[in-house]
C-alpha cells in the first residue's frame, strides 16, 4: 500500500518507476503466504474453487479499471488522484482482512504444528517436480500475450484499423466481461478434466488463436467476440494454480515454493510481453508483426502442456 501512495505523489519517472517494481514485488512476495493461507482455511476439494471465486473478483476489477480508468482520471483531472483513490480501496480491503482473518479461528487445525516439523529446504521442491516448471512456462506465455495485446491493441486499433480510442477502451473490457462470471467454473473444471495436459493446453491453444484472430480483424463485432474468447481463455487458471496441491508427497511449504515459481513466471511473461513485441516492432517496422509473433510464441505452451506428467 504505502508503494501505491509513493507513485501517487512521484515527482519523476525514475522514483515512479521504483515504486512500481516495489508494489510488484511486495504483491509477488504474498504468494508463499497466500498458499499456506489456502490450506490453513480449507479443505484441498475447495482449493479450486476458492481461486475460481478470486479470479471471478480480480475480473471484475480489472473490468472496471479498464473501462473508467480513462474517464476517472479525464473527469478529476489529475491521475495522481486515481492512484489515491485505488490506495483507499486497498487500506479497505486490509482493514476487513485484519478483522475476519484471525489465525485462532483457523478451521484446520494443527497446520502450524505440521509446518513446525517439516525439516529442510522447501527449495528442493524446484527439482524434485519438474512438472513445476511445465506449468510455469504456459503461464508465462499466457501472460506475456495478454499484456502485449492489452498495452498495444488501442494505438493499433486507431493507427492500422481506424478504431477511435473511445470504442478501444470498451472493447477491451470484453476480455473480463464473459470472465467475471464464468469464472466460477473453474473448481468445476479441475474435478470434470482429469487430463491435466488438457487443462494446460486449451488455454494456450486458446490463447494464440483469438490473439492472431484480434490482430487480424478491424470489425469491433468481431473483435468483441474474439475479445471475450481470449478472456475466456483464463477461465481454466484457478483449475491450474492448483495443480501444485496435487503433486505426490508435496509437503505445504514445497507447494510454496512451486507456486511462487509459477507466479514469478506469469510476472516475467508480463514484463517481456510488452517488451518483445517492441523489439519485433521495431526491427520490423510493424507493429502487426510484433503483435502476431508475440501470438504465435505462445503455441509454445501448447508444446509445454504435452510435457507435463
Amino acid at each position: 500500500i504505502p508503494f501505491l501512495f509513493v507513485q501517487a505523489f512521484a515527482t519523476g519517472f525514475p522514483i515512479l518507476l521504483l515504486a512500481r517494481f516495489a508494489f510488484v514485488g511486495c504483491h509477488v512476495m504474498t504468494v508463499p503466504a497466500r498458499t499456506l493461507l489456502l490450506q490453513q482455511w480449507a479443505a484441498p476439494r475447495q482449493f479450486a474453487q476458492i481461486n475460481a471465486v478470486g479470479l471471478s473478483q480480480h475480473s471484475l476489477m480489472l473490468a472496471l479499471a479498464v473501462s473508467t480508468s480513462a474517464i476517472i482520471i479525464t473527469e478529476l483531472g489529475s491521475w495522481r488522484m486515481a492512484y489515491m483513490i485505488l490506495g483507499g480501496v486497498f487500506i479497505l480491503q486490509t482493514s476487513v482482512w485484519l478483522l475476519i482473518a484471525k489465525e485462532d479461528k483457523a478451521p484446520v487445525e494443527g497446520f502450524q504444528s505440521r509446518l513446525e516439523e517439516q525439516e529442510g529446504t522447501p527449495l528442493h521442491a524446484l527439482s524434485h517436480y519438474p512438472q513445476g516448471w511445465v506449468i510455469a512456462v504456459v503461464m508465462f506465455f499466457l501472460s506475456a500475450t495478454w499484456t502485449s495485446l492489452v498495452t498495444f491493441l488501442p494505438t493499433f486499433w486507431l493507427e492500422q484499423r481506424g478504431v477511435p480510442l473511445i470504442l478501444g477502451g470498451p472493447l477491451l473490457g470484453f476480455l473480463y466481461y464473459a470472465l467475471i462470471p464464468t469464472a466460477l467454473l473453474g473448481g468445476f473444471l479441475a474435478k470434470k478434466i482429469p487430463n491435466r495436459k488438457l487443462l494446460l493446453g486449451i488455454p494456450a491453444l486458446f490463447n494464440a488463436l483469438f490473439g492472431v484472430g484480434i490482430i487480424l480483424s478491424g470489425d469491433p463485432v468481431v473483435l468483441m467476440f474474439l475479445i471475450t474468447g481470449l478472456g475466456l481463455a483464463w477461465v481454466f487458471t484457478p483449475a491450474i494454480n492448483v495443480l501444485p496441491f496435487e503433486f505426490p508427497d508435496i509437503s505445504p511449504r514445497e507447494v510454496a515454493v512451486i507456486s511462487s515459481l509459477v507466479v514469478t513466471f506469469s510476472a516475467l511473461g508480463f514484463a517481456a510481453g510488452p517488451t518483445l513485441v517492441g523489439i519485433v516492432a521495431q526491427s520490423t517496422g510493424s507493429l502487426e508483426t510484433g503483435l502476431l509473433t508475440m501470438c504465435l510464441l505462445t503455441a509454445s505452451g501448447v508444446l509445454a502442456a504435452g510435457l507435463y506428467p
